[in-house]
């Protein structure tokens, strides 16, 4: 009955992380610009990939306990030297936030990260999970 539970317990956590993440960046948007981001679980991390043209380790803020990883940042609209009429305006500029809940528990003490050609890569090694222990029980 245990394995079930656990099992059950898993297949929910997973379900809620999935829900989360498919729903979350909707609820998040607020019209500037949203960066797109990849997590892909190896062995023994968690590794994040987020798009950050533009940006400077300066303007990005990673914050990460055990299951939940958040990034936040700006990215500033340069200044013009001299005004001319614009005909195409694609880019976006402003601050954004993204939360990811992360499908296992990190070492929030060892992660790392840093800004690669626009790219910033978060490895986020994952905590060491300690053996169960049998606790006996006494008779009163």
């Amino acid at each position: 009955m245990t394995e079930q539970k656990e099992g059950f317990e898993d297949l929910f956590d997973r379900a809620s992380s999935f829900l989360s993440s498919a729903v979350d960046p909707l609820l998040r948007w607020n019209g500037d610009w949203f960066p797109r981001i990849d997590v892909r679980e190896g062995d023994k991390d968690i590794m994040v990939n987020v798009e950050l043209p533009g940006l400077q380790p300066g303007d990005i803020d990673i914050r990460v306990d055990e299951r939940r990883l958040t990034i936040s940042g700006e990215k500033k609209m340069e200044k013009e030297e001299k005004r001319s009429d614009i005909h195409i305006f694609e880019r976006r500029f402003g601050s954004f936030t993204r939360t990811v809940d992360l499908p296992v528990e990190v070492d929030a003490d060892k992660v790392k990260a840093e800004l690669v050609q626009g790219v910033l890569k978060i490895e986020m090694p994952k905590k060491k999970i300690s053996a169960r222990k049998s606790i006996p029980v006494k008779t009163a």
